[in-house]
């Protein structure tokens, strides 16, 4: 595609805190005597909203991408024929900051990117395959209402600018970005659904209002004012002890005062509708300052819940409604982070985590329909990576991703999970022939990496490890976790040479694994088949890596399960041990013991947080008092949305529900169920391959009906000898129900 290059700015001064700069509003008058096939390309930076002749035609919120420009520029397109007129029109573009001015990212440096500016505009009409105007000189700007953006801080709006006469002047030419050129041919953001306050209570000097639910959004605000009020909307989690609780939302001192998921609203006369264009927050509670009493109704002001309008494409259901409850969470701290890519959190970082992306690929891809989204996401990543070999812990980043060195296999990881599930879950070969070089580039990163010991041991360690203080606290060492991470990814990657046939890699890959087990087993193992030192994450790991032989299996399984019996059958890992905690238990048979362990209602275990009554997913496992979200230890307050702990969903799928690829074979699944003895009925539907499976079994009296509904060819692995009738439900051969004996 032929993309235009041309950029136009309002002015070369950026908005800063203490300096506020408008949005700039440019337009551009044109004639035309007719009309035929015509298109807008538009590049606005940091984010745009489109408009022609009156009418927003804008594709969603925050278009069009997130991005380092400096290494990738994202265009979108638009078929405007049905928008134009003859004669006159008028072409309007707003602007906002985005990630062009990230001001309110200056806790990772990016206040200070190098491709920091103004925001700026690249816009292209074209008829007839011909170019009627570009952005140039003869663009006329102008100060639109809105008086401050930022994607964190969040937005100021003064409606009475509205009625001023705009002061239009020429634009100026602006520096091109030097990424590459692409075009965002992807899902977008949008509305998922509106949620309307289900309280209203006085607070302090004003309202909080509270929608029940914790995701990501913005609000719309919908009053009769007096010009010149003032209304201020704080976004936050928690509203506990009788006040609003922002510590697990911001950075302490770091985060400046009254610029945090703050909207300030400045009323004309009359009715007063609106919605920030160009910010989202992560939020149940919105404290509200300035409202008359006879304006704090439940009208005044509505949820409008963000995220990708990427379609789920998961149905569960559970006769335990505790069960389904904590699937709801999962789905929701899926969708509050994944903006074009998965974000950590929507409050406090809105950042693209690489290590968070690569403990939640698995069960995103069989809920959520991102694997295009997630490959995109992969551009940036490989555009992102040094000569060296090295990734940041974050895509996008300036400098700061690469802080401290480098992340780890547990960060960078996940440039090899998300084209191994890709491939697994949707049978695309060509993610693994676009990433497969940039994955040999990092594996030999790794191999110069190594210690004298033969090890990995840098970057980031097992996080959150229950029954620690601090956040980054872990009994299990980070050469313990690299290691057995990096042999898994070797594992992982010797996979997917085969699949393409990449000998080099897969000779590479397989090379580096024996080496690292072998460098492994000398130091860290003991005679008693234990991981030194002895942790609970480091001996799941190296069950998980299979570093053990057949015959030393059983007994690395049984110290496994001592170590959790030593610590009164408490688990005591961080996110990566229970990322790998279910499968190593089913693998080895222990399945409903897992499921057990893990749906506990003590603080290890995830039904402590539905108990809690909370609607998104806990970013660390750690115990509360009784009435409000103050840890017995005295701890920081972790954040209430965070999908990396949602890997449960992706083991109720695998594991209880029985829906697995069989050996990285994508023509092949096992249906093969856990009967979990206080379940009585759970079913799951899907997509494998870009086809529907349904699975669900349910007790009937001492017998259990397994019922399978899919096009797709499929064994019931060693329920094969269990079964007592096979019978044919419909003629479309698609649906068969199985009896089973009580186990």
């Amino acid at each position: 595609m032929d993309f235009s290059r041309k950029f136009i700015c309002a002015s070369e001064r950026k908005n800063e805190y203490d300096d506020h700069v408008c949005a700039p509003l440019f337009k551009r008058v044109f004639s035309l005597e007719k009309i035929d096939a015509a298109y807008v390309q538009i590049c606005g930076l940091g984010f745009y909203r489109l408009f022609l002749n009156g009418k927003e035609i804008t594709k969603g919120k925050f278009a069009p991408y997130i991005s380092n420009t400096d290494e990738a520029v994202y265009y979108d397109e638009y078929s405007v024929e049905k928008y134009l007129r003859i004669g006159e029109n008028v072409l309007t573009v707003l602007l906002g900051n985005g990630w062009q001015n990230p001001i309110g990212g200056e806790v990772w440096w990016l206040d200070k990117a190098s491709w920091l500016s103004a925001p700026k505009l690249a816009i292209k009409l074209s008829i007839s395959e011909k170019t009627i105007f570009e952005a140039d000189e003869r663009f006329s700007v102008a100060p639109s209402p809105i008086t401050f953006d930022d994607f964190w801080s969040g937005e100021h709006y003064d409606a009475r600018v509205e009625l001023y006469p705009q002061k239009w002047r020429p634009a100026m030419k602006a520096e091109e970005p030097s990424g590459e050129k692409r075009l965002a041919d992807f899902a977008t953001i949008g509305v998922k659904h509106e949620v309307k306050p289900i309280d209203v209570f006085p607070y302090d000097n004003g309202y909080v209002y509270d929608f029940g639910i914790n995701t990501a959004g913005i609000c719309r605000l919908h009053l009769q004012g007096v010009a010149g009020q003032k209304i201020s909307l704080y976004h936050f989690e928690i509203f506990q002890n009788g006040a609003i609780c922002k510590e697990n939302i911001s950075f302490g001192k770091r985060t400046r005062k009254d610029y945090w998921q703050q909207d300030t609203y400045i009323c004309k006369d009359g009715e007063n509708i609106y919605e920030p264009s160009f910010t989202y927050h992560g939020f149940r509670y919105v404290y509200v300052e300035g409202l008359e009493r006879t304006q704090a109704s439940k009208e005044t002001l509505t949820m409008l819940v963000l995220s990708t309008t990427a379609r789920q494409k998961l149905e569960f259901s559970c006769s335990d409604k505790r069960v389904e409850r904590l699937v709801d969470n999962v789905l929701n701290s899926n969708f509050s982070n994944f903006f074009y890519f998965p974000t950590d959190c929507p409050q406090r970082e809105k950042n693209g985590w690489t290590g968070d992306a690569m403990l939640s690929a698995e069960q995103m891809l069989l809920s959520m329909n991102v694997s295009e989204l997630l490959k995109e996401w992969l551009v940036n990543m490989r555009k992102s990576q040094k000569e060296n070999g090295v990734l940041p812990r974050i895509v996008p980043t300036g400098e700061w991703g690469y802080k401290s060195g480098e992340s780890g296999p547990n960060w960078d990881g996940a440039l090899i999970e998300l084209p191994y599930r890709i491939y697994e879950l949707e049978n695309d070969r060509n993610v693994i022939v676009e990433n497969l070089p940039t994955i040999h580039k990092y594996l030999c990163f790794l191999g110069q990496m190594r210690n004298e010991s033969g090890l990995l041991g840098f970057g980031l360690g097992d996080r959150e490890e229950t029954y620690s203080f601090e956040s980054s606290a872990h009994k299990t060492p980070n050469y313990i976790t690299d290691t057995l991470t990096a042999i898994s990814l070797c594992e992982k990657t010797i996979k997917m040479a085969r699949v393409i046939g990449c000998i080099e890699v897969e000779g590479y890959a397989n090379a580096l694994r024996e080496e690292l087990i072998c460098d492994f087993r000398k130091h860290c193992i003991d005679e008693n088949c234990r991981v030194k030192p002895y942790t609970q994450t480091g001996q799941c790991l190296a069950l998980y890596a299979g570093i053990f032989s057949k015959k030393e299996q059983g007994r690395a399984f049984e110290n496994f399960i001592n170590s959790i019996e030593e610590n009164n059958g408490k688990l005591c890992m961080g996110v990566i041990g229970y990322r790998y905690f279910f499968d190593v238990m089913a693998i080895n048979g222990r399945a409903e013991e897992a499921y057990k362990k893990l749906l506990d209602e003590d603080y290890t275990g995830y039904l402590y947080y539905v108990k809690k009554g909370m609607t998104s997913m806990i970013e660390s496992f750690v115990a509360f008092q009784n009435n409000n979200y103050e840890r017995l230890d005295g701890g920081k307050i972790p954040s209430l949305n965070h999908h990396w702990y949602g890997h449960i969903l992706g083991a109720l799928i695998k594991y209880i529900v029985g829906i697995r690829v069989c050996n990285y074979d994508v023509h092949r699944v096992e249906i093969s169920p856990t009967f979990i003895k206080d379940v009585d009925r759970i079913f799951v539907k899907t997509e494998l391959w870009g086809k529907d499976i349904a699975v669900q079994w349910q007790r009937c009296g001492k017998e259990i009906l397994l019922t399978v509904e899919t096009a797709l060819c499929y064994n019931l692995g060693d329920l094969t000898n269990m079964i007592a009738k096979k019978k044919r439900i419909n003629d479309l051969k698609t649906e068969y129900c199985f009896k089973l004996s009580e186990l």
